[in-house]
């Protein structure tokens, strides 16, 4: 029986689908049941008619929707450090601006109480971090380049003196992450382009990674998926208990529990690789944790 229709047969006597006792008994629980499908039917005979039915759409609809936006939250960058004067103190309420080399497009924070500031969610890619305020000379720092999944951290050094000098640094971010324990590999364009691949399979690249051992999937529903020969056992796990994700959505088969298809090696800049100590916001399954 559809839960769908349960769950209307018990909104029209005002219970929950998990109520045990009450006036859903014996053939009552039946004679509501075929209400509910009438009504979801849009069957003339069945109160409620066609309306019900556009009612219901709408909840499928919406639950579709917010069931699919769970999972685009954990393909981007972050950019954070703190902005002092020439005696070290922190500066406050200055505005921070991280510009994209790539495309130009802008982002803007403001340091805290502490002179702290962060730049959630950026694409990864090369920027130029810069904050000005009044008295002050205008700092920047340019060619930040931060990699898929990484922290970098930028710190800022404001000198007295007019607005329209400008004390610009060159960059020094180390893609080492001294933020956190995860152990990940960031596979760049370089390796992508350079290294051969067999039928152009950018998920071959994941042999890089020590500890990752190509398995072949054997399942009887490898007719009917793709990506079956490209699955790799990751520090001893399961073949099938990786997790890959694509701008931020989860991208796999999930009848296999494989990755569905990705994109040419022409259309990819970066991929990261996790393989152990990553946080809690991936945790679907035990093995590597792979982000487009």
């Amino acid at each position: 029986m559809p839960y769908g229709y349960i769950v209307l047969a018990n909104k029209l006597v005002g219970r929950t689908p998990w109520s045990a006792a009450g006036p859903l008994a014996g053939l009552h629980v039946t004679r509501l049941i075929s209400v509910a499908r009438k009504r979801v039917q849009g069957d003339p005979r069945g109160p409620g008619g066609p309306p019900y039915m556009s009612c219901f759409r709408s909840i499928c609809i919406l639950l579709i929707a917010l069931s699919s936006g769970a999972f685009a939250q954990t393909a981007t960058s972050v950019i954070f450090g703190s902005v002092t004067d020439g005696s070290g103190s922190a500066v406050p309420n200055v505005p921070v601006t991280a510009t994209a080399k790539a495309t130009g497009v802008s982002a803007r924070v403001v340091t805290n109480e502490s002179g702290n500031y962060v730049f959630p969610n950026l694409q990864p890619g090369t920027y130029t971090v810069s904050c000005e305020a009044s008295g002050f000379r205008k700092a920047e720092v340019s060619n930040v380049l931060v990699e898929v999944n990484q922290r970098g951290r930028v710190d800022l050094g404001m000198q007295v003196g007019e607005v329209r000098e400008i004390v610009s640094v060159q960059a020094n971010v180390t893609t080492v992450d001294t933020f956190s324990s995860t152990v990940k590999e960031v596979v760049d364009s370089g390796r992508i382009r350079e290294l051969p691949l067999n039928g152009r399979q950018t998920l071959q690249l994941q042999a890089l990674l020590p500890g990752a051992v190509n398995v072949p999937s054997g399942s009887a529903a490898s007719l009917i998926a793709i990506n079956t020969a490209l699955s790799f056992a990751v520090n001893g796990t399961r073949a099938n208990s990786s997790s890959y994700t694509l701008d931020g959505g989860l991208n796999m088969d999930a009848y296999n529990n494989l990755a569905a298809a990705f994109p040419n090696p022409d259309a990819l800049q970066e991929f990261s690789i996790q393989t152990n100590a990553y946080s809690a916001v991936y945790g679907r399954d035990a093995g590597a944790v792979v982000t487009w």
